[in-house]
């Protein structure tokens, strides 16, 4: 079964919904087009457990259907679909069945949007669904820096290679900064800094993404709140051996055991409880929080080295917006590269800015990632193209 085929001319008002999914959780966003106004937004809390918004998801799902402005079609931040779905596509059978093939590289988001979008399309089968994949902005990476040292047979069988993801942040990224510069994008290599619960960094040359530190999995690169980020294999095979553990049991633990809950032994690894926690003295704290600066540091260094020069740094996400102290301790040692903080723009200064000395070479950026109004421009985009 196809989402409806849809096609809404270039003129017409459209209103996509942009639903962000979590497990206990439902944010979204209705937007309006040409404007790009925020029709309706809201949070739908704690699904499925007492005292909840919601019993479960079809409930939430439900509610957020019955918005009093129309809703014209349904974007979705899907995450991963192999080298196939690398873009935006209609919502079809093939398509979920590609997702679900890519669950075990995405458990924890594959899942749950899989399970959303059958309810979305039991509930209003004449809505257009698309699907707007996380390892788009990513399709711009050169060959080289997309392959791992594997057997060409888990390539063509497997799809095992590097995919990227937070692809609609890092796009946003790449649209907005050089608004902030008053720069062309082509004259840029910005490296993009999504650090959240789940974080990311890109490497950007002429707004086009040629590097990412997430792989094949949204559990790699930079260590995130509980997932491991990069680490050895043979690591995970010899803790496997030694415990007699499962594939499924030891997915667990990376999954939620690892990264800097892992180092720090504080759950959740959120780095606000991190940073308090360091503050009065706790020293596994403090070691988690400096090794994601150390992670984070060397990935900007070496994306500067694949481009050849940095001109620019952005940081966003929760993390990267929010914590002025671990942008400072990321930026202490990269004066090398030209980089050097304003510290009172860090500190108390509101909003998206640039927090470098302005004499720098490379302009340091905060802002506000939307992820959402990039994944309903491209819902538009396709929705208002002709059909295959």
């Amino acid at each position: 079964m196809t989402s409806r085929t849809v096609v809404f001319s270039q003129s017409c008002l459209v209103n996509i919904l942009v639903p962000n999914l979590g497990s206990t959780s439902l944010k979204y966003q209705l937007i309006e087009f040409p404007s790009e106004k925020v029709l309706s937004t809201g949070h739908l809390e704690r699904i499925g457990l007492p005292g909840g918004d919601a019993k479960d998801h079809r409930e939430a799902i439900t509610q957020v259907l019955q918005l009093s402005d129309p809703i014209h079609g349904v974007g979705f931040k899907a995450v991963h679909g192999g080298p196939k779905y690398r873009g935006t596509f209609r919502v079809d059978d093939e398509l979920l069945a590609a997702m679900q093939n890519y669950k075990i590289a995405a458990p924890l988001h594959n899942d749950i949007y899989l399970s959303a979008l059958e309810i979305f399309r039991s509930l209003r089968p004449e809505l257009p669904l698309v699907a707007v994949f996380e390892t788009s902005f990513h399709r711009t990476l050169p060959e080289y820096a997309s392959y791992y040292g594997v057997p060409q047979e888990w390539v063509n069988q497997f799809g095992i290679r590097k995919y990227g993801f937070h692809g609609a942040s890092h796009r946003y990224v790449s649209e907005q900064v050089p608004k902030i510069l008053e720069a062309l994008p082509e004259n840029l290599q910005l490296i993009s800094c999504h650090l959240g619960g789940s974080s990311s960094i890109c490497a950007i040359d002429g707004g086009r993404s040629v590097d990412v530190s997430m792989g094949f999995s949204p559990q790699s690169g930079v260590e995130n709140a509980t997932r491991h980020g990069d680490l050895d294999v043979f690591a995970v095979l010899a803790v496997m051996d030694q415990l007699d553990c499962s594939s499924m049991a030891m997915r667990e633990q990376l999954l939620n055991k690892g990264g800097l809950a892992g180092i720090s032994g504080i759950a959740g690894g959120d780095v606000r409880d991190l940073e308090r926690s360091a503050s009065q003295g706790d020293e596994r704290a403090l070691l988690a929080l400096e090794t994601f600066a150390y992670e984070i540091r060397k990935t900007i260094g070496s994306y500067a080295a694949a481009m050849g020069g940095i001109n620019a740094l952005a940081f966003t996400g929760g993390i990267g917006e929010n914590s002025a102290s671990l942008r400072a301790t990321v930026c202490q040692e990269l004066g090398l590269l030209g980089i050097g903080l304003d510290p009172v723009e860090n500190l108390h200064g509101l909003g998206d800015r640039l927090i470098s000395y302005e004499h720098l070479p490379v302009k340091v950026v905060v802002l506000k990632t939307n992820e959402e109004v990039i994944v309903a421009r491209e819902t538009k985009k396709l929705l208002q193209s002709k059909p295959a």
